[in-house]
Order: C-alpha cells, then structure tokens, then sequence
C-alpha cells in the first residue's frame, strides 16, 4: 500500500510514533513534514477536519490525531490484535499512555526540558502518582512480553514514546529496578525493535534523573516591574510602542535559489552531482556562508548518548525558526562514552549568525572557504556520510540529522 500520505510538524513525538507504526506495519508513507513558521500567520490546517496536525491522506478520506492514525495504520498491519477483545485491550493502553503518562511528563519531564516552570508540590504529586500507575503497570506486564498478545502493537509504540524520556532523565537507574523491573524489561525489549530502532535509533537509559532549575513565580516579577513603573516620574516613561525589527537577511538579493538546493539535496538519489552543481554554478558567496561548528565538550559532556541526544534536540527547537535562512547536516559523531556534536552549515548572510553567537555560544565556528577545495571537501564529507556508522572526520556516525 503505497497511496498513504502523512503530514506532521518535523521530529514531534506523534509523527515519529506513526512512523514506527508504519515500519512495523510494512506500510509505505509519503511523508511531508510542517514546522511552525510554515503555519504562520495561517492558522488554520484546513486539511483537518480536527484543524490539528498530524493528518493521514487515505483512500477512503483524510484522518486526523495521531492515536487514530495509529489505529488505522495497525488495522492495515497486523498491530491491533487478533481479536475484538485484544482490541479493545489496545485502545485501553493507548488511552492510559495518552491521559496518564503525557500527562504527569508536565510536572516531572517538561521542567528538565525547560518547556514548563518548575513547581515542587505540583512535580512531588506527579511523582506519587507516576509510582503507583508504574506499580500497577508492573504488575501487569510480570510474565509478558508485550501489552496484549504476543507481538508488537500500537499500545506498546504509543506507552514506549510516552516514557521515553521519563525512562532518560526522570527516574534513577535504581529506582527503576526497584519499582517496575517488569516495565523496564519491556522497555528494553520494545527498544530494540527493528522498527522502532529504524526511526529512533538505539535507546539509552538514564542512570541518575536530571534536575529541572527552579524559576522565580512570573507573577511575582509582574508585579515588581508594575510597582517599578508606578514609582517613574512621568517624564521618566518610556514609550510603549516599538517598531517590529526587520531580520536584514530578508533583505538580501540573491540569485542563488536556496529553497530550491535544500529541496534537490533531500530528493536527489544521486547527492554528489547536487553538490557540484552547487559548488560550481550556485552558490553565492558574497550573500551565503559556509560553516563548520563544534560543541565545546566540558566535564562529563559527550559521555552519555541520550544526555547528547538531548543536547542536540534541544538546540535544533531552540533554532527552529532558522531553518528558512540556513541548512546544515548536524549531529553526533564517535564512540561510546566519546560523542561529539557537529556540523557543517550554510547560512544566508557574509558574517556570523546572530543565532551563532547566541543560541550556539559554546561552539567553536569555523568559516571555511568556498573557492578552497579542501574546504568543500569538508562540507561533502558531512553532507554525504550520513548512515550510522559511516566515517566522517575519523569518528564513525551515531545520529545526524538534517537542518533545512
């Protein structure tokens, strides 16, 4: 079955799930990837009659919300069971993954990620309430190799994804064995799928959970700046009103289509001959850059995969707006308990990105030269050695991705 179309935001955990679901399921998928500023300032996803990504195209009509993929995509499958009863039984754990393990991810995983504040009596509730489900989930799973049945099914990729990073930076190695060995067996089990393997690669638990910082209440540093400004004689005030920056680099003219090399460098089976042309006739070097970035290893860095994997995810949401000005093939690169993350980049604009110097300060940036072909010979080195294990630089590929 090839006629599947899926569209979703680029690496969100409901697009790869499905993508799972599909390699498991031996479905083939033509997959189209959204990030944010694609939406802006539309927002509306008027392909979805639920106005939310991800949607899968069918024959029968479109489908959105990623559970109901999930089902449809096991239904095709063979990862729903082999009867009404383990069905059912699916669509239990897929709804317990969903309500209660994304859930309580808000109060003890979202904090260490910085994506919410850090609230103690909220994160210890989580905490007492993560326990006992992982307690009873426990239970449950001694003797089984799976959630129903004995084979993969889209209520073991939905609770896999679900506590993945709870499993990485939320709960000591200890803890785990000590309150659900069984789960953690499970997890393990489930981690080296061939599918899952295939689009998330190799999994590695946490040994001490990570610390989310404590952030002073926003309401509070409200109010200071309120009493500030009542304090401010009149004529102190400033205006209110500021005009909306330009970014400079909208305004650069180029004849180098750059959208359109990021498009003929993902679809090209035959990436050397874009690099080429790219090289000879494209690139505009007056108006486009050429970089080699390295993360700044201190203390412990680069020793643990998921802490590097962590890493590197993290700045590519931190940069996501970037993508329309740059492109890059970026990752990590090593051996076990020696990972490096690098890259090389293009970046629209002559000097060093603002973005450089901000959200990648404990980087080295190299600016390599686009008439010295040792230099290109850099860039192609990155940008054609992808596949893990391959050898870039004398440190074999872990884990790159592309930034475009």
């Amino acid at each position: 079955m090839s006629n599947l179309k899926l569209t979703g935001y680029k690496n969100s955990t409901n697009l790869l799930k499905i993508l799972v679901a599909a390699k498991a399921a031996n479905l083939t998928l033509d997959v189209n990837t959204v990030t944010t500023e694609k939406l802006l300032p539309k927002v509306n996803v008027e392909e979805s009659a639920t106005n939310t990504y991800p949607i899968l195209e069918t024959p029968e009509g479109t489908l959105s919300q990623s559970n109901a993929i999930l089902q449809y995509i096991g239904g095709k499958g063979g990862l729903l069971g082999t009867n009404e009863w383990e069905r059912l039984q699916i669509t239990s754990w897929q709804l317990f993954a969903n309500i209660e393990i994304q859930w309580n991810k808000k109060v003890t995983v979202y904090p260490i990620l910085g994506c919410c504040d850090y609230n103690e009596c909220e994160q210890k509730e989580g905490k007492e309430r993560l326990n006992a489900h992982l307690k009873s989930l426990d239970k449950y799973l001694k003797g089984k190799e799976y959630l129903v049945g004995t084979t993969l099914s889209v209520a073991d990729i939905e609770l896999w994804v679900q506590l993945k990073h709870l499993f990485q930076i939320g709960l000591a190695e200890q803890q785990r064995k000590n309150l659900c060995p069984n789960v953690e067996a499970w997890f393990i089990r489930v981690s080296n799928n061939s599918a899952v393997l295939g689009v998330y690669g190799p999994t590695l638990l946490g040994k001490t959970p990570l610390k989310a910082p404590k952030i002073e209440k926003t309401k509070e540093k409200a109010k200071e700046k309120k009493e500030e400004k009542k304090e401010k004689p009149a004529e102190e005030e400033e205006p209110q009103l500021e005009k909306k920056k330009v970014d400079p680099r909208t305004l650069i003219q180029s004849n180098f289509n750059f959208d359109q090399f990021k498009k003929d460098y993902s679809n090209s089976t035959d990436k050397k001959s874009v690099l080429d042309k790219l090289w000879s006739t494209d690139f505009d070097a007056q108006n486009f850059s050429l970089w080699k970035i390295v993360y700044e290893k201190i203390d412990d860095d680069g020793k643990e995969l998921w802490k590097t994997e962590n890493l590197r995810d993290m700045t590519l949401q931190k940069i996501e707006d970037e993508r329309k000005f740059n492109f890059a093939v970026y990752g990590i690169y090593g051996e076990p308990e020696n990972h490096d993350l690098k890259g090389v980049w293009i970046c629209k604009g002559n000097e060093e990105p603002e973005f450089f110097k901000n959200e990648l300060e404990f980087y080295t940036k190299t600016k390599l030269d686009i008439t010295n072909p040792e230099h290109r010979q850099i860039a192609e080195n990155y940008w054609l050695n992808k596949n893990k294990n391959d050898v870039v630089d004398g440190q074999k590929v872990i884990g790159v991705v592309d930034f475009k």
